[in-house]
């Protein structure tokens, strides 16, 4: 069974087929890389002969890449990445698939550090789930989640998602009462403690 799934992943390597590569990888992720779960890092693993077409690009690729970091990564959002077999992955959800044998719906970074990929700071959410615990946008201009000034009325606007919608809370005189009106939100919708801290992530 394992040998025609690894045909199969083969087959959509060699096609380009990225979609065919994820669907099909998931089996052989342990053997391609190791995982650290004190550190959250991933190293590429001495690769099998059968990986490759010919001896050459067998040594080649041992001799340069086996025992160094893997899906290393980072780029402007923030979340570490890189490619399998030419197919672009996220490092944490490859870490869950690794861990727990299946992919992840929405892989959240419980403490809001998206390079932190301790197994512990993972879980699985769904979309929803992951927007409550997002933190500051790059955008926000007021220091608060959630809070902005809303120029054209001269007054602080307050928002929040929920199911994945985006809710309006009102617009406010005051900072304060728009930032009261976003907390008293947060707590009715289960958000995380992390939507207070600073961050390039999703308000």
């Amino acid at each position: 069974m394992k040998h025609r799934e690894f045909l199969r992943l083969m087959e959509a390597a060699r096609a380009n087929n990225a979609d065919g590569v994820k669907s099909a990888i998931l089996p052989f992720l342990n053997e391609l890389l190791a995982y650290d779960p004190k550190t959250g890092s991933l190293t590429w693993r001495q690769r099998a002969r059968r990986w490759f077409q010919n001896n050459h690009a067998y040594r080649l690729w041992n001799s340069r890449y086996a025992g160094e970091p893997a899906l290393a990564t980072v780029k402007n959002h923030g979340y570490k990445c890189g490619a399998i077999l030419g197919v672009y992955f996220l490092s944490h959800r490859v870490i869950w698939a690794m861990v727990h044998g299946e992919w992840p719906d929405e892989c959240d970074h419980i403490n809001g550090l998206r390079s932190d990929n301790r197994i512990k700071n993972l879980r699985n959410t769904d979309k929803s789930g992951n927007q409550r615990n997002a933190g500051l946008r790059s955008d926000n201009t007021s220091g608060r989640v959630g809070v902005y000034r809303a120029l054209d009325r001269e007054k602080w606007g307050a928002n929040i998602f929920h199911h994945g919608r985006l809710r309006h809370l009102g617009f406010f005189e005051d900072f304060s009462d728009a930032v009261a009106a976003r907390e008293s939100a947060e707590v009715i919708l289960g958000y995380h403690e992390n939507q207070r801290r600073g961050g390039l992530f999703n308000a």
